[in-house]
């Protein structure tokens, strides 16, 4: 539905009706309006709300002011809010914004090289990546190289084909959306992956060799079946066999795949296994090399014990235990500067604590809970099972306490 616009007449007559009953003229108003929103996305850090809020404001408090407006006793308070507003967003921003905005002062005068640069810094900004400091170094060598060409460049504010533009506004707002992009990046901690690492030491590994049937009950030489995905197992050194039992002729097909260092046992383990694959029909055989030399690759803890679990490793406890840890940390680098995510850590933290708790008694009743293991965390190191479930809940219990008494203000 379409609505009409107020007649003039109409404007002057309730303008003063308003001011007699109390009220404040509607430019007043709508200014009012538009900084308390500003305020707003400026919290919630929605920064391409606050730039069109902030547009309404600066055309009634600046470009359009009338001389009513400029009367007003709210006028000046309004200006100052203005200002205090503009200058908390250069504060969240960080960076190089305070630089770039300097006394909000702005130039309608800039030659092509100079616009161009600076264009080119805002581009390079908006490209910028939370996870990718490379990215922010490319903008800030653009940035540097827009302030060689002009640095006035950068506090222009004018008409371009037809669109408005405010350069030093538009890299500032760029570099608080960079800025809240990285602090959200820093609140949450990256999905675990496994750190399996090779070492070296006593162990074994474990080959198929095969010979393929040529004719009745002859068959060709023996030859390596393939190259295992993984290998290398880790076996005590004072029970490495000092020799080894194996045919001699698959002896002479290992030989000539393998090269054996002085001290190797090669053995071959169970018996000759006779197989078809379609119309080929094979022998197959496992053989072992023993060594001291054993390329052996660890867990996805990247450590030896077989009874060390992790994150990587799919541990919903360790993995329970690090994220509660990290809220809990990241909350405390919020207090008293944004206590709405600060809060909303917490809150992630004690939830976290008590799904895991969900998860223990499941795990228990169903007989899946698995004892005497031990725990490597991202923050303490490695801990009993007795140290991460007291530690789980402890931080679970004081996270919720915290989130609903004063801690983040």
């Amino acid at each position: 539905m379409k609505h009409a616009r107020t007649p003039m007449l109409l404007s002057l007559i309730i303008a003063p009706a308003l001011a007699l009953a109390g009220g404040d003229p509607p430019e007043v108003s709508n200014t009012e309006h538009s900084l308390d929103a500003m305020a707003g996305f400026l919290k919630t850090k929605r920064f391409d709300m606050y730039k069109m809020r902030r547009n309404e404001a600066e055309r009634e408090l600046y470009d359009n002011a009338s001389d009513a407006m400029k009367k007003h006793a709210k006028f000046g308070p309004l200006k100052e809010r203005f200002r205090a507003l503009d200058a908390a967003l250069i504060k969240a921003a960080g960076g190089h914004a305070a630089e770039i905005w300097g006394d909000g002062k702005r130039t309608t005068k800039v030659s092509p090289d100079g616009l161009a640069a600076a264009k080119d810094a805002l581009g390079a900004c908006q490209s910028v990546k939370a996870d990718d400091p490379g990215s922010y170094k490319k903008y800030e060598d653009k940035l540097a190289r827009a302030k060689k060409i002009e640095a006035g460049a950068l506090r222009y504010a004018g008409v371009e084909d037809g669109w408005s533009i405010d350069v030093a506004l538009e890299l500032v707002l760029c570099e608080a959306t960079v800025a809240a992009a990285r602090t959200a990046a820093a609140d949450e901690l990256p999905i675990a992956t496994g750190n399996a690492k090779k070492y070296t030491d006593c162990g074994y590994s474990e080959y198929t060799m095969q010979a393929l049937k040529i004719s009745g009950s002859k068959f060709g030489p023996w030859q390596l079946a393939g190259v295992p995905v993984t290998n290398g197992y880790p076996m005590e050194c004072k029970k490495l066999p000092k020799t080894g039992k194996i045919p001699a002729d698959i002896k002479k097909g290992a030989l000539r795949e393998f090269t054996l260092d002085k001290g190797d046992v090669l053995a071959m383990v169970g018996d000759i296994d006779v197989q078809q694959d379609g119309l080929k029909i094979y022998k197959l055989a496992r053989v072992r090399i023993y060594s001291k030399t054993t390329e052996i690759t660890t867990g996805d803890c990247g450590e030896k014990d077989t009874n060390l679990v992790c994150a990587g490793s799919g541990s919903r406890t360790a993995d329970a235990y690090d994220r509660i840890n990290h809220y809990v940390k990241r909350a405390a680098v919020h207090k008293g500067k944004d206590i709405d995510n600060c809060k909303e850590l917490l809150k992630r933290a004690y939830k976290t604590s008590e799904e895991w708790k969900d998860f223990q008694a499941s795990a228990k009743k169903s007989g899946d809970w698995k004892t005497g293991l031990k725990y490597k965390t991202l923050a303490e190191g490695v801990l009993t099972e007795d140290q991460i479930t007291g530690k789980i809940r402890e931080l679970g219990t004081k996270a919720d306490e915290q989130s609903r008494s004063s801690y983040c203000n």
